[in-house]
């Protein structure tokens, strides 16, 4: 009897100890994607919001009020509604879709957003059940993308009409 119940005991200890493991390791996994610079939103079967981290949040400017709400109805971008349905099913079907752009206007509708997004598909047992989407802010790099385009044209206009310059000084 002494020993039956020894071994039960270890087994309890042995079950316990690393199920104890199992949930420090998700807890840990849970604070760095919720303590991640880069947005993470989870979405179910239908894309509709799931969960999300804090820089989610900020990015997108959303409240609890999306929880349960389609992606794209949230978001307003200007995909017609074929290319985001196609999206959809690409992901759906297992394939992820990275490197996806939106433009977002802002809440104060002068400026506008842009967000890298990278949608990943969750699979159980086979079975399609969400997908991670991951965000990055791009408007300071479209920012200086957009200003380093503008003196590159006001260099050109600059160096066009130089040239013009030479070439009348140059005929006399």
């Amino acid at each position: 009897l002494f020993l039956l119940i020894s071994i039960f005991i270890a087994n309890v200890w042995y079950f316990l100890k690393h199920r104890l493991e199992d949930i420090r390791q998700k807890n840990e996994l849970a604070a760095v994607v919720e303590n991640g610079i880069e947005g993470t939103i989870g979405l179910d079967e239908q894309f509709c919001f799931k969960y999300w981290n804090e820089a989610a949040r900020l990015l997108l400017d959303f409240d609890e009020n999306v929880l349960g709400r389609p992606f794209f109805e949230c978001l307003e971008v200007s995909y017609s509604p074929d290319f985001l349905i196609d999206l959809v099913k690409q992901v759906s079907n297992g394939q992820p879709v990275k490197a996806f752009e939106v433009k977002l206007p802002t809440r104060n509708k002068r400026e506008e957003k842009y967000l890298h997004l990278n949608f990943q598909p969750i699979f159980q047992e086979s079975l399609f059940v969400g997908a991670n989407v991951s965000m990055v802010d791009l408007t300071k790099i479209r920012s200086l993308q957009n200003q380093l385009m503008e003196k590159n044209h006001l260099l050109s206009v600059k160096l066009s009409s130089q040239d013009d310059a030479l070439k009348v000084s140059n005929s006399l």
